[in-house]
């Protein structure tokens, strides 16, 4: 998904390549399955299981999520560009789903990955609690000149693939509401 700008014509007759900025979606560093299906037990908001790019996955990442940390772990806070920096990363644990072949059986397993890998990071509130922590309400690795904002990002589904009857989709078993296995030990919908 691009979100592209261009740029605009300064004089009549005059055109000016201004150049142009291409936004991409920005996943919380999650691809793949995890975007299918993935069950955060950090941020609440990243509950989802409704297949790769959906509504469902979109709407868990257009909120920020809030962390406490201490205070001294945030250094290089810049107000008026609302960015900042730690000294230690957050980390998110999730439960990710995961085939046994030898019991042929799905099994759920706890997994952890750091969530803010780059230098900067851009807050929507920052609140010191007076208690030595410190309150981030923020989107993990969002970089405005990269990124399309997340609560600014939506799923069109006026715009979809209407060029293949509902009997192609199911002669290749792809009819939506369809379920078939993702090798990723799950089900999802295919539209």
């Amino acid at each position: 998904m691009q979100n592209i700008r261009t740029g605009a014509v300064t004089q009549a007759g005059t055109p000016q390549d201004a150049g142009s900025t291409t936004l991409t979606l920005w996943t919380a560093g999650l691809s793949g399955g995890d975007l299918a299906t993935y069950h955060s037990s950090t941020f609440p908001e990243w509950n989802w299981n409704n297949g790769a790019i959906s509504d469902q996955t979109l709407h868990g990442l257009a909120n920020p999520v809030t962390v406490t940390v201490p205070k001294d772990q945030v250094t290089n806070i810049d107000a008026s560009a609302q960015t900042f920096s730690l000294t230690v990363p957050v980390q998110d644990t999730s439960t990710v789903p995961t085939f046994n072949p030898s019991t042929g059986q799905v099994e759920f397993q706890q997994t952890s990955r750091v969530v803010t890998n780059n230098a900067k990071q851009w807050y929507n509130s920052l609140t010191d609690n007076g208690d030595g922590t410190v309150s981030i309400t923020f989107w993990p690795d969002f970089d405005p000149s990269k990124n399309i904002r997340p609560d600014q990002a939506e799923v069109r589904w006026d715009i979809g693939n209407h060029d293949r009857s509902t009997r192609e989709h199911e002669q290749r078993g792809d009819a939506p509401g369809a379920r078939r296995d993702t090798h990723q030990c799950g089900w999802r919908r295919t539209i």
